[in-house]
């Protein structure tokens, strides 16, 4: 069996590797033994045929998996509609297509791939030509309402149930690392015990909570109100909240909002700023609204007051509650 896994949703990657696992029906003990995971960036066809030639040890099958081999023959933009696939060049490359239609029998062979591939790839081309009806799963990560309806599929898995409150909190400052989102529904479904989970259990039991406190305390901040900045500060302080830990996601929002500033004074368009910034769309929305109540100056400057107020406390010249009612309370100052 062949099957070729590409997107980059990692969760249901590896969910569906794992279930590959289990329909090669893999002893526990030999598992180890009869799976081979190669680097296909790297990969070479004399290398590919010795995994997938190997006889299975005391089973009737073994597993090959290979990260990046596929996109080796997809250069970027390939994917454009009407483009018609690359023929994979002489040697390695067309000795790696060829060996498709050869696997045994007693292997199972995966093509994993963390982004989406085009149809007309050559691996894929060849895989079909090859008569083995691969397995070709194509797994994205949800877009924005996708990603709402996978909260509440998600959370029925757990035995919970999300209200749209919730959907909402957790799309605003849970980003769209599933596999993140995943192990969070899981704790606020053993926290629910099967109550209704609305925006206020989120807050108080998800860990994306304190995040959205301090993206509100980043917006008092960029409004200038000094006086619900140092209250919101003061609110997580005295919830346990450690100082250093407040200290290092002020300096990472100041950061993003310094590199959101920079990127569109560079032209960069909005919609442009998730990917350019590595954070969901939702989040890069509000970096960007934020980011427009500074001028890029003014930020460089808030930057560097963290880097000395960190060195400050750090040397043991200030302690770091001290450090951040100073700094907060100077950012509303022009």
């Amino acid at each position: 069996m062949l099957y070729v896994l590409h997107g980059d949703d990692e969760l249901r990657r590896s969910e569906w590797l794992a279930e590959i696992r289990n329909t090669v029906a893999l002893d526990e003990g030999l598992a180890g033994l009869n799976t081979s995971v190669l680097d296909g960036q790297k990969l070479t066809a004399e290398e590919l045929e010795a995994a997938c030639g190997t006889a299975p040890f005391l089973a009737d099958k073994r597993l090959v998996i290979v990260e990046g081999l596929v996109s080796r023959l997809e250069p970027k933009g390939e994917a454009r509609k009407g483009t018609p696939p690359r023929a994979p060049r002489e040697g390695q490359e067309k000795r790696l297509v060829a060996y498709l239609s050869q696997i045994p029998p007693t292997t199972d062979l995966v093509l994993a791939e963390e982004r989406l591939l085009s149809p007309l790839n050559a691996f894929v081309v060849a895989a079909v030509e090859a008569g083995g009806r691969p397995v070709a799963l194509s797994l994205p990560r949800p877009d924005s309402q996708e990603l709402r309806q996978w909260l509440v599929t998600r959370a029925r898995v757990h035995g919970a149930q999300l209200l749209s409150e919730a959907v909402e909190q957790l799309l605003a400052f849970g980003g769209n690392n599933l596999r993140l989102l995943d192990g969070e529904l899981a704790k606020l479904a053993a926290y629910a015990d099967g109550a209704p989970i609305g925006a206020e259990e989120v807050r108080r039991s998800v860990s994306y909570a304190r995040e959205a406190s301090v993206f509100d305390m980043v917006d008092a901040l960029g409004r200038r109100d000094t006086r619900t900045a140092l209250r919101k500060l003061h609110e997580l302080l005295a919830e346990g909240e450690a100082a250093g830990y407040l200290f290092a996601m002020i300096a990472r929002q100041i950061t993003l909002l310094l590199r959101a500033r920079e990127l569109l004074d560079g032209g960069t368009p909005p919609a442009s700023l998730a990917a350019e910034l590595g954070v969901h769309r939702f989040v890069a929305q509000k970096i960007g609204d934020q980011a427009r109540n500074f001028s890029a100056a003014r930020l460089r400057a808030l930057h560097e007051q963290l880097l000395q107020l960190d060195w400050a406390s750090k040397t043991g010249k200030v302690e770091q509650e001290a450090a951040l009612d100073v700094f907060v309370a100077s950012v509303g100052m022009r």
